[in-house]
């Protein structure tokens, strides 16, 4: 089955020709590869590749005391609060993806898993396939200029 849809996330869209997953060695590397360059695009390629991770919610009271030439202990929470929050929207986005574009039959193996990096790792181990962990941030290219994909 094949769907061609206009992807809209993080207020951009692209358009891509992707098949869904189906339960195949062979359809999920070039599976695999589609939804690289979709998360790459999307600013969600570090999450994938778990080179951007989701730490705990950031306390007021971590704060309080803290101060710096530049900003208070309530502006650096508030600058640390909205980064946290703007992580977790874009990893659920990531999840969300890997949802929409895998089979029922294949959804099945990460249904559980609630991480987009897992969840990934996940569908790598249940077709045979190593996951390469890359060092380098430029690899995932959240600002790959990938705008517009057609």
């Amino acid at each position: 089955m094949s769907d061609f849809t206009d992807i809209k996330m993080l207020g951009a869209k692209i358009g891509v020709q992707v098949l869904r997953l189906q339960d195949t060695r062979e359809a999920f590397l070039k599976w695999a590869r589609d939804i690289e360059v979709i998360a790459r695009a999307k600013g969600l390629g570090y999450i994938l590749r778990n080179t951007e991770v989701l730490a705990e919610e950031p306390q007021i009271t971590d704060y309080i005391f803290f101060a710096n030439d530049t900003m208070t202990g309530v502006e650096m929470y508030r600058k640390e609060l909205e980064e946290h929050r703007d992580l977790v929207r874009r990893s659920r986005l990531a999840r969300c993806l890997l949802d929409f574009w895998v089979d029922d039959a294949v959804r099945k193996a990460v249904h559980d898993v609630d991480d987009p990096y897992d969840a990934w790792d996940a569908l790598h181990e249940t077709f045979g396939v190593a996951l390469k962990r890359s060092s380098k941030k430029e690899d995932c290219g959240a600002d790959a200029g990938l705008a517009k994909i057609e």
